[in-house]
């Protein structure tokens, strides 16, 4: 029986990238391998523009498009290798409309707007400009006049208790919220987030049946640790996730996907 590679879905900012928006040199030539040990997905809040230039940068895929399949916008763009749209999970209009009128009356806090391709601002702050320059994001101005159709929204803001707030009016409406970062808040439609955007292109990839193992830092990521119990987290993870995972990983010492080919079911590529 052929021996099946194993799937392995990591979650970049904080995980695969560190602070200094670095992947390590070791991750860095396991991805570049023309024969890769695992199938590797990326599971990320990020658009495909700002995935595509983060691993340019450290010369990975900058001629051609990405080969992985990839888990976007905390699972509401999902992609088959080569860049391939396979589903993307809009917001209903009516929860669009509820976004648009929240964002008029809470200018104390930044928002992010994320159609398929592109990413809009409102309220931008110094705070907020950081994040966007942090997470690689290419910004234009929010406009309400506009009909737009988006699939995510980030809220920032440097006062937890603010975002707090806004958690519980978008848990009315049945929106899907989940914190990256104790300053930034995500929204996706119901139903719609990391864990299951990672099933359904396990599914339609025919992978169902590998070994699976999974890394996050984040609240974000704690749906797909829900799909294993091959979980892993980088040692400057908060307790919360590091509590999760079957591993913790130092990634700035020894990168991250080594360890995790090492596994904790010794699936070793």
């Amino acid at each position: 029986m052929k021996t099946r590679k194993p799937v392995i879905c990591f979650d970049l900012d904080g995980t695969l990238v560190d602070e200094h928006s670095r992947i390590h040199p070791r991750d860095v030539e396991i991805l570049s391998r023309p024969d890769p040990p695992a199938v590797f997905i990326p599971c990320t809040g990020r658009l495909l523009p700002s995935v595509r230039r983060l691993f340019a940068r450290h010369g990975l895929f900058s001629d051609a498009p990405l080969p992985f399949p990839l888990v976007l916008q905390n699972g509401a763009a999902l992609y088959r290798p080569g860049e391939e749209l396979f589903a993307y999970h809009a917001f209903p209009p009516e929860v669009r409309r509820f976004f648009v009128d929240l964002i008029l009356v809470t200018p104390g806090v930044s928002f992010l707007v994320f159609t398929q391709h592109e990413t809009l601002e409102y309220w931008p702050t110094d705070f907020s400009r950081r994040l966007v320059q942090r997470f690689d994001l290419e910004v234009q101005q929010f406009t309400t006049q506009n009909e737009l159709v988006f699939s995510k929204v980030m809220a920032l803001s440097e006062y937890p208790e603010r975002l707090a707030i806004i958690a519980r009016l978008a848990a009315r409406q049945g929106i899907e919220h989940s914190y990256s970062l104790e300053t930034v808040l995500e929204f996706t439609p119901a139903g719609v987030h990391k864990g299951r955007g990672l099933g359904e292109l396990l599914a339609g990839l025919g992978l169902e049946e590998h070994p699976l193992l999974v890394a996050g830092d984040g609240g974000n990521d704690l749906s797909m640790f829900e799909l294993t119990p091959h979980t892993f987290a980088p040692l400057t993870a908060p307790e919360e996730i590091r509590s999760r995972a079957c591993r913790v990983v130092d990634v700035a010492a020894s990168g991250l996907l080594e360890p995790m080919l090492e596994g904790c079911g010794g699936f070793a590529g």
